[in-house]
């Protein structure tokens, strides 16, 4: 389990730099690649699994209204 603010998140991953650092996540021989994508919410994240090219955001990317809190940190990232 993780926790769902931004330090619980940070720690699990290995962040040291949040979010402007890609960690890796390994899976057990699929490694995923896990960045920092705050604005929306504090502690959002992206995975990307570059096996298949997926690229998960949550609601980071849609065709629609996004609301962001911190739009200077929604920037930096995007």
């Amino acid at each position: 389990m993780v926790g769902s603010d931004r330090q619980s998140v940070a720690g699990f991953f290995g962040f040291t730099r949040w979010p402007d650092q890609v960690v890796s996540l390994d899976l057990g021989g699929r490694v995923l690649s896990i960045t920092g994508t705050p604005g929306h919410q504090e502690s959002s994240i992206s995975v990307h699994d570059p096996w298949t090219g997926f690229l998960l955001t949550g609601d980071t990317v849609y065709p629609g209204r996004l609301y962001v809190q911190d739009m200077a940190a929604f920037h930096r990232q995007h």
